[in-house]
């Protein structure tokens, strides 16, 4: 046969193959496959189910499947999913798909993404991108599939009899489904009996089950009356469901009663499902079983010999999860109940005693794809869609050193983003099981929870086990020209415009602090490992953040600053073993020991990560205040582990290869004692060939005051032991208070020095250690009104703004735009009674409310109270257990809700307001009798337009700089970073008798005049202006007459030295404005 020919018959097959599969059918659909079938890879995918009606085969092979119109050829159906039998029927399962090991051999068949529960349309097409199949996917029914009604038939409907694979004659198909049974007592802790209700409806049968299992009218047992007795010093496990001819059944509601003969005090989780999800031999994900795979070495280092594990799958299994927290009367209430997915979570831990770690992960195949209540206080303000039950990973006893290692971290105000953490009690099926700790996850949930980051719109990667780059969300494009880059800086390490690239790539700061943090912790389980390291970024210009987490086996390395190159610029090549690297060899785009290196060969840089390893070892870990925080963590958690058989100082086993003491006693001693601390220090005086050092204590005689070391924030106000040359420290004053000087005591020697900036070499010229405090003094009321331009202060400040805030969520779970008050003063106020307002004509716009109980309105001293300027009405107090600080008393978060929603229009200039009243006087008696001279008072907050990422806030709390900040700090001390971008000074914060502050808030808005960086921004209606700039001493810098361009102007001000300066605006018809501002 000729090639001629051949190509005709190819041809003429391929075109007879287009036209059979053209007659291909959708027959059934199941996109919330809830505990019902299995699918090839071991989980609960959902499906399609295609029929073929000719009487011939209809092969697959060279089709393709999408959910994008425009991108036909989407996912190539695989080719083991061969042809569709004549006249009979073929399941394409979806999601779970893998080449690998993590389902099973036969998740290479499945296709590579989920059918939208919501809703969707699926494309089917040729090889050529003709489309062949148009099918739409109605919203889905849990454990109910959309089928047509006769096989190839044009009529549908939701029927709770799915029949995949097989024909749809003898399906059940109902339209409208039944509501969910309620009973009248939810799951709680009991000490005495009680019976729970469900009003049954009539015509409707309640099933129900007690062993985890779902219901339905083959499985479980009938009630006739729904009166169910809770007692006999039992755990109960009820899941109900209705059914009735006609209709679909309803969902599931789950509910667990766990008798207290324990004396539980911590939260619990109360996991519900078929035992054989997790218990059974060939799908239990929950037990080695007898359907595993092998894994690094876990399984051997526990059981002694090389073997396969299910706990190594990566199987999703459909669990009802609920979380019963204790009140502030320490009675449990049900906070959360919802279906999510268990997953078995960890590396070798997963064969570590007692049981695996696993993820609950919320989506919107169960209805809610994440957690509506703030399942950590540490962290408030974030949605969760999911979180991590981990078992303490090597610290498998004590189950507290991870935790308390990135708690000191946290609670200190140093910026790396760690894992929240929360201590519960766990239950499976109505079993006790263990005491676990409650994590955010570390992954692209981590980005979403905390930066706002759509799971879809995330690069993110990962080093685990090996030291090799993983990309699992997005792609590599971003990162590789991060870390090429660093390697071109490398080369040329003075060039700002490669450095300025770099920093528009990553966040600089928290790069730095997470190496040296790293660096100085040592743990056995990061760098000399390849593992444990994880990083994203928003694929909208985003900017790459590292994860901190898995620290378990911290302090027990003195080496790792020797993994990195401390002189690359003077080298060539890097560290290539791996993409971690180890030993010499050529540049490797995936390789953080070259990121880190190349970074190190900028000067300042390499100054700012020396300053920040210092900062992190006498600083954040400082010895008396981590003994405090270990000490309380391990009292709280000591009775949990009680129940256990452990307790959080020592360790009954080794759970790692180095034979180390992973536990709480070894923390403590790893962390308070000196010598070990000494150790890390001459690492870091090692590898940088470090000279001249300061043994020091530096401190303030004021906890709300800013210190830094060479523009290096310490963090804790406190830093006691070594700095190095050059060591430039700053005291910042907070509002209300006058920097007076240092005082600085070496030996018996004491000196002071009144400037607010102090250069260590020229006050230290011993060896000695030398104690240096910041002293700061209140500034009297009257000075205060005499200066009050100068010098702006008021009772409650406005601290921080989000106007388009895309990141943290109210107690309704709505990212609104918040507004963030500051208490500068010594004593609680009640901010009850006070004016909030976006319009300074109308000032009174809304008060925050006197008299209800359901409101929280205190602000400690240096605290902080959210607003949401949303325009809703607020709901009940959001109640959460927190274990450290408050133990068991609970704490409360903002549910205010001003009456308007705040601006933020590009180009235009906004205001917040705050304004005294009657009722907040009153609510104040014992701070005005002290103080009344500050009774009459406004504060005012002028921001721009800023993205849904940022915020425009104070620095420090409660003072006159105003920065556009790229790191929110919602109820927390705001933080100053790098790239932040100064804006302005308050341009007078008002503190007169009554009927003068309506007149000063009341601007004349014919004329205004605003800073922004090196220019003046003036509007206004008049055609001419005359500007006046004058010193703060009152000396003329400027005199000119400006000319307005459709009512618009800017004028540069580069050519004035730094220093503050008032600008003064007058137009023709009248008009005047003015602003402060400051040239740095």
């Amino acid at each position: 046969m000729t090639l001629v020919a051949l190509t005709m018959l190819s041809c003429f097959q391929f075109a007879k193959a287009q036209s059979t599969a053209s007659k291909l059918l959708v027959n059934e659909i199941m996109a919330r496959n809830i505990d019902m079938m299995i699918d090839p890879s071991y989980n609960y995918g959902g499906w399609i189910e295609l029929y073929n009606p000719t009487n011939s085969p209809i092969s697959l092979n060279g089709l393709y499947i999408s959910w994008d119109k425009d991108n036909l050829k989407m996912v190539a159906i695989p080719s083991g999913n061969g042809s569709v039998p004549a006249n009979g029927f073929k399941t394409l399962w979806f999601d779970h798909y893998s080449t690998g090991n993590e389902y099973s051999d036969k998740a290479k068949n499945q296709i590579d993404f989920k059918i939208d529960s919501e809703g969707d349309i699926l494309y089917i097409s040729d090889r050529n991108g003709n489309l062949l199949i148009t099918q739409e996917c109605p919203q889905a029914i849990a454990r109910t599939s959309y089928a047509r009604k006769t096989d190839g038939g044009d009529e549908w409907g939701y029927t709770y009899t799915p029949t995949q694979g097989k024909s749809n004659t003898g399906s059940i198909f109902a339209e409208e489904q039944l509501a969910l049974p309620k009973v009248d007592r939810a799951g709680t802790v009991y000490k005495t009996d009680f019976d729970i209700h469900i009003n049954i409806p009539e015509g409707t049968t309640l099933r129900y089950t007690t062993d985890g299992t779902t219901p339905d009218l083959d499985n479980g047992f009938t009630s006739d009356d729904g009166v169910f007795h809770i007692g006999d010093q039992k755990n109960y496990v009820y899941r109900f469901r209705f059914f009735k001819e006609g209709y679909l059944p309803s969902d599931v509601a789950t509910h667990t009663y766990i008798y207290n003969n324990s004396n539980y005090y911590l939260p619990i989780v109360s996991i519900v499902t078929n035992p054989d999800n997790l218990y059974d031999d060939k799908i239990g994900c929950y037990v080695d079983g007898k359907n595993g795979t092998s894994d690094s070495g876990g399984y051997k280092f526990v059981h002694g010999s090389n073997g396969t594990s299910n706990k190594n799958r990566g199987w999703e299994r459909p669990v009802n999860f609920e979380y019963i927290v204790p009140n502030e009367n320490k009675e449990y209430c049900v906070a959360i109940n919802q279906e999510v997915d268990f997953e078995v979570s960890g590396g070798w831990s997963r064969h570590f005693p007692p049981a695996p770690s696993f993820k609950l992960k919320a989506g919107k195949v169960y209805g809610q794809n994440f957690f509506d209540y703030p399942i950590f206080s540490q962290k408030p303000y974030i949605k969760n869609k999911a979180i991590i039950v981990r078992n303490g990973g090597n610290d498998c006893d004590c189950r507290i050193v991870d935790a308390a290692i990135q708690r000191i971290i946290s609670s200190s105000g140093f910026y790396l983003d760690c894992q929240a953490d929360q201590p519960s009690h766990v239950f499976i099926n109505g079993k006790y099981q263990f005491m676990f700790n409650l994590r955010e996850t570390n992954n692209k949930n981590f980005a979403y929870s905390n930066y706002g980051t759509d799971n879809d719109e995330v690069d993110q990667f990962e080093y685990a086990g090996g030291g090799n780059y993983v990309q699992k969300a997005g792609d590599d494009e971003a990162f590789v020209k991060w870390t090429t880059l660093c390697n071109d800086l490398s080369s040329n390490p003075t060039n700002d415009n490669i450095w300025k690239q770099i920093c528009e790539l990553c966040d600089i700061d928290e790069v730095c602090n997470y190496f040296a943090t790293e660096c100085y912790v040592g743990s056995e389980d990061w760098i000399t490992n390849g593992n444990n390291t994880k990083g994203f970024r928003d694929r909208n210009n985003g900017k790459f953040h590292f994860v901190f987490f898995d620290v378990d086996e911290a302090f027990k390395r003195t080496d790792l600053l020797s993994r990195f190159n401390a002189n690359k610029g003077s080298q060539n090549g890097g560290w290539g073993w791996g993409d971690w690297g180890w030993g010499w060899g050529g540049f490797n785009n995936k390789s953080l020991t070259d990121l880190l290196s190349n970074l190190l060969t900028r000067p300042a840089f390499k100054k700012q990560f020396i300053d920040t390893y210092c900062i992190v070892a006498g600083s954040v870990f400082d010895a008396d205040r981590s003994s405090e925080i270990i000490h309380s963590m391990a009292d709280f958690n000591e009775a949990a582990l009680a129940l256990d058989g452990k307790n959080p100082w020592t360790a009954q086993g080794i759970h790692n290869l180095a034979g180390n003491d992973i536990s709480g006693a070894a923390l403590l001693d790893d962390i308070t004692n000196k010598s070990k601390r000494r150790v890390r220090i001459n690492a870091l005086k090692d590898f940088f060939g470090l000279q001249e050092s300061y043994d020091v204590t530096i401190q303030s005689n004021l906890d709300k005051a800013v210190l830094t070391l060479n523009d290096v924030r310490i963090p804790t106000g406190k830093l006691e032991g070594t700095v190095f040359a050059p060591a430039v420290i700053k005291a910042d004053a907070p509002a209300g208070y006058a920097f007076k000087g240092w005082k600085i005591v070496a030996g018996r020697t004491t000196s002071e020095k009144l400037t607010p900036k102090l250069d260590l070499a020229s006050v230290i010229t011993t060896k000695t250690h030398t104690n240096i405090t910041a002293c700061f003094e209140p500034i009297e009321d009257e000075e205060i009104i005499a200066n009050r331009e100068n010098s702006p202060f008021t009772p409650i400040r406005i601290n921080e703004v989000s106007a388009g805030n895309t990141i943290y969520v109210n107690e309704q779970y709505k990212k609104n735009d918040w507004i963030e008050l500051y208490n500068p003063t010594d004593m609680t106020l009640n901010v009850a009674g006070l004016y909030v307002s976006d319009d300074p004509k109308k000032p009174q716009k809304y008060q925050i409310p006197t008299g209800n109980p359901e409101i929280q309105t205190f602000i400690k001293p240096g605290g902080k109270l959210i607003i949401w300027a949303d325009k809703l009405d607020s709901q009940d107090l959001i109640y959460t257990n927190t274990p450290l600080g408050v133990v068991r008393e609970g704490i409360y978060f903002s549910n205010l809700h001003a009456s308007f929603k705040l601006n933020n229009d590009e180009g235009v200039e906004q205001e917040v307001i705050i304004t005294w009243s009657d009722e907040f006087i009153a609510n104040n008696q014992e701070y005005f009798e002290k103080h009344p001279s500050f009774k009459h008072f406004a504060d005012h907050l002028v921001y721009q337009a800023h993205k849904g990422d940022q915020t425009v806030g104070r620095y420090p709390d409660g003072g006159n700089s105003f920065y556009i900040m790229n790191h929110p700090t919602i109820g927390q001390n705001n933080a100053l970073h790098s790239y932040d971008k100064f804006i302005g000074t308050d341009n007078g914060v008002i503190i007169e008798e009554p009927d003068d502050i309506a007149a000063v808030l009341a601007k004349d808005n014919r004329i205004s005049i605003r800073f922004a960086g090196t220019q003046l921004i003036i509007q206004g209606e008049a055609s001419t202006i005359q500007l006046d700039i004058y010193s703060i001493a009152g000396l003329q810098q400027k005199h000119q007459a400006v000319n307005l361009d459709n009512g618009n102007a800017t004028v540069s001000i580069s050519d004035l030295p730094a220093g503050v300066y008032i600008a003064h605006v007058k137009g023709a018809n009248g008009s005047e404005n003015s602003c402060k501002f400051i040239i740095r």
